[in-house]
């Protein structure tokens, strides 16, 4: 049955021809969650992610943690857990990436008592809360994953350094952990401090597999943003190379006009920055707010374009690489009209000049933009509240919190006091201007 249940979720995403042989091979009597584990292709099964603090709707200890399963692709991510007294132990999450539609779709596979297995339809609105209207990953970025083992840029902590050891030690007993081919793995058992990441770094390549393909989700996205067609030549020139921190618009339109990067100002940068490092993540901050800041002064939402947990300010795409160059070949796959621009025998190195003369006569001199700043944008405070509230607040699986909208949390004086003093939330630290702009929505 399950390998009916997995034709008929590969047939909802048409990637019939791309899993088709591990599909035939699944164990078609399968009715339970440990059967489909031990179906799935070695590819799968040989590069798990432990999570032990989740902040999804299937719960997760240090000695039963989560796992994420996937392949080389990045695709195809499984999650199960481990534990019957853990939320979500009857349930398969699932997460497929589609190439040809360029989007990631849900789903949630569920397997009662009995046996009695149902699939949900794509992409469930209890799944979109936290994973956003245009589904996305939710994966902190390059090099600190909190609540997973290897957290600390792919090492163990001291803290969890014995319970994983522990947890390694009692796999082979349990049916799900079982299945996993983790031989590579062992040598952590004789390891006698937690220092050195683990064996084939199991978070920095599971990381890089959902940004590789949330770059191409996002040249999607930017090819459908308003006015694409007259801000495209600017968009390109940013992702060719230029330095973020001092990327002006200027040479992209007539004299006088311009400023599309400055909807963050230089403060906000520097507080932002301020956050990413406190957390010690290697986040280029200032690169990925001048980078939104050529959408969001015009008024284009970019906070579901990127994976992070943290949101607001402290978003950023995937570190440790140059994600600038990623998505510009992601953005010259969807918009082939912009490879006129490549330089002479380069594959993705487009002549800035050129981009700027074309950025020019879109614009008529003396055209007046109307552009927003951060400090005073009256969506702002929703959009802080969207990435960073959102996702335990108006999910009714998450009985521990208090469920409610964004208009009763504003209208509630507690909950004011709980952001300023930074109480709330309290998985992540919003800057200080973010702060103000929920509390001056909650006093208004």
């Amino acid at each position: 049955m399950w390998g009916l249940l997995v034709a008929i979720i590969v047939a909802f995403l048409s990637l019939s021809s791309v899993y088709g042989a591990s599909i035939s091979g699944l164990n078609h009597s399968s009715s339970s969650i440990e059967n489909l584990l031990v179906s799935l292709p070695p590819a799968l099964l040989s590069s798990p992610t432990f999570v032990y603090r989740s902040q999804s709707l299937q719960g997760a200890s240090l000695a039963s943690p989560r796992t994420l399963l996937s392949d080389e692709s990045g695709e195809l991510v499984l999650a199960f857990n481990g534990d019957p007294a853990h939320a979500g132990f009857n349930q398969v999450e699932a997460m497929q990436f589609d190439p040809a539609g360029r989007r990631f779709v849900l789903y949630e596979i569920s397997v009662s008592n009995s046996g009695t297995v149902a699939v949900s339809d794509p992409n469930p609105a209890k799944c979109l809360t936290c994973h956003r209207g245009d589904p996305r990953p939710n994966w902190e970025s390059y090099d600190q994953w909190p609540g997973v083992y290897g957290s600390k840029d792919d090492a163990l902590s001291e803290d969890e350094f014995l319970p994983f050891k522990n947890f390694l030690t009692g796999m082979a007993t349990r049916p799900r952990y079982g299945a996993l081919k983790v031989n590579h793995l062992k040598s952590v058992l004789t390891r006698t401090s937690h220092y050195g990441r683990l064996p084939q770094e199991p978070n920095i390549s599971f990381t890089h597999r959902l940004s590789q393909n949330n770059f191409k989700r996002v040249a999607r996205l930017i090819s459908q943003t308003p006015d694409y067609a007259r801000f495209k030549f600017m968009v390109a020139g940013f992702l060719a190379g230029t330095d973020g921190e001092r990327f002006a618009t200027g040479a992209y339109f007539p004299e006088g006009l311009g400023g599309v990067e400055k909807y963050y100002s230089a403060a906000h940068i520097k507080e932002a920055q301020a956050n990413a490092t406190a957390i010690t993540v290697n986040a280029d901050v200032a690169s990925a707010l001048t980078f939104r800041s050529l959408f969001e002064s015009r008024g284009v939402e970019t906070a579901d374009w990127f994976l992070n947990f943290q949101g607001g300010l402290t978003n950023t795409f995937l570190n440790g690489v140059s994600w600038e160059g990623q998505l510009l070949e992601a953005l010259l796959e969807v918009d082939p009209s912009l490879r006129s621009f490549l330089l002479p025998d380069s594959t993705y190195q487009l002549d800035e000049n050129r981009l700027q003369e074309a950025s020019r006569g879109q614009f008529a001199i003396g055209e007046s933009l109307e552009l927003l700043a951060y400090e005073t944008d009256p969506a702002a405070p929703r959009r802080i509240w969207n990435t960073s509230c959102r996702q335990c607040h108006e999910v009714k699986e998450m009985t521990q919190v208090p469920q409610l909208t964004y208009e009763a949390a504003v209208a509630k004086p507690k909950f004011s006091a709980l952001v300023k003093s930074g109480a709330m939330p309290p998985n992540q630290k919003l800057t200080p201007s973010e702060k103000a702009h929920l509390y001056s929505a909650s006093t208004k």
